[in-house]
């Protein structure tokens, strides 16, 4: 769950949003526009991820 505190930091700041291959190789970027939707979700808006979206 995601609490009010965890929505007012994704709201103000960049995140970093990580993935990784299957065989372990890490992919990580910073995500300046994230907005929590609600106590279970989050909006992530999807600039230049092609990398990131290969490896899910």
């Amino acid at each position: 769950m995601i609490d009010a505190e965890m929505k007012e930091v994704l709201s103000r700041n960049i995140c970093y949003f990580a993935t990784s291959t299957k065989d372990g190789k890490p992919n990580v970027i910073p995500v300046g526009l994230v907005e929590p939707i609600d106590d279970s979700r989050i909006l992530l808006v999807d600039v230049k991820m092609n990398k990131t979206r290969k490896k899910s």
